[in-house]
């Protein structure tokens, strides 16, 4: 931060109203804090600017036991490291080569989770990412998708580990997202990933504009509610993971790793 402009007035009095939430928010079970995170404010405090948006879709990737995560199996790397540690911290990495990805490290230490942040509206600063984001004709296409976000809101991998309770990238306080208007279904871009590509990991709020990709039907499945058939996914008290086979996750298998382009 010694090469950043001062702050303007503007910046100042809406970051002093949108002050970090504590490390306890990050706390809670995995798919738990992926709801939770949706109406929360992702900040950015960068040299050439503040900008800020409205989390409106996330997924959550439940480690060890989750074929579509980077950890799956345990692997512990240079770039997963950080998801062994405690929840809260940023875990950014590249994908095809390309483009940054944030994610919100999750679970207890020692237990690497992460939510995948794939869209905000934007709420502060969208003149700062119009131009980061060589001014897209329709507002939705700056920060719809994971890559765009992060794009828009100046965030690298040179942000990797930081605490998101803190300045100059942190989670604020927004209004909270009442429980029947959140989406939820499975995870983009992880055909990889077998029987986990099924998981209803994906939360959305319900009909937003902002959010990445709907359902082939065009509009949002809209809340889901567990049937009356079917155990929750153990850790998920939202609902089944269902596979194309059984209904229910089988388990680890023996499977290769995610590649560097993957889903967290």
């Amino acid at each position: 931060m010694n090469d950043s402009r001062p702050l303007t007035d503007a910046e100042r009095a809406w970051l002093d109203a949108h002050p970090p939430v504590s490390p306890d928010f990050f706390t809670r079970p995995t798919l738990e804090l992926a709801r939770a995170l949706l109406g929360q404010i992702l900040v950015h405090i960068a040299p050439d600017g503040v900008a800020a948006g409205r989390i409106v879709e996330t997924e959550a990737y439940l480690g060890p036991h989750d074929k579509a995560a980077h950890s799956y199996g345990g692997r512990l790397t240079h770039r997963t490291r950080i998801m062994f540690g405690p929840p809260g911290f940023s875990y950014v990495y590249k994908i095809y080569g390309l483009y940054d990805c944030l994610n919100v490290t999750a679970g207890a230490e020692g237990e690497p989770q992460a939510v995948l942040i794939r869209a905000v509206e934007p709420i502060f600063g969208e003149a700062l990412m119009r131009r980061r984001r060589n001014d897209p004709p329709e507002r939705t296409r700056l920060t719809a998708g994971p890559g765009r976000l992060t794009q828009a809101l100046g965030i690298t991998t040179a942000h990797y580990g930081l605490p998101l309770f803190a300045p100059p990238l942190y989670i604020a306080a927004g209004e909270p997202v009442p429980p029947e208007r959140i989406a939820r279904g499975p995870r983009i871009g992880i055909d990889y990933a077998e029987e986990a590509r099924h998981y209803p990991w994906r939360f959305w709020i319900d009909g937003h504009p902002f959010v990445s990709v709907l359902p082939k039907t065009g509009r949002s499945s809209g809340p889901t509610k567990s049937g009356p058939a079917e155990a929750p996914e153990p850790g998920d008290p939202f609902g089944p993971a269902k596979t194309p086979e059984s209904g229910t996750s089988s388990g680890p298998k023996a499977t290769t790793p995610p590649a560097e382009g993957s889903a967290p």
